[in-house]
């Protein structure tokens, strides 16, 4: 099944909001200095997220030329 181009540019939103979130988290949780229980979960979540978002773009990008 090959992939639209709108599918393709809705993955790469996907992904580059993911990692802009991921980035927020991280700023969020460095600044409180680990003491947020909820950032904590959260960015554990958010990195598992984008985790298995990255491993979907990848294989996308290497399987569809673009």
């Amino acid at each position: 099944m090959e992939l639209t181009y709108d599918q393709k540019i809705s993955l790469g939103i996907a992904v580059k909001r993911r990692v802009e979130y991921l980035s927020d988290l991280t700023r969020r949780f460095r600044e409180q200095n680990h003491e947020d229980e909820y950032i904590q979960s959260e960015l554990a979540i958010a990195l598992e997220l984008s985790a298995a978002l990255n491993r979907t773009a990848a294989v996308t990008f290497a399987t569809y030329p673009f």
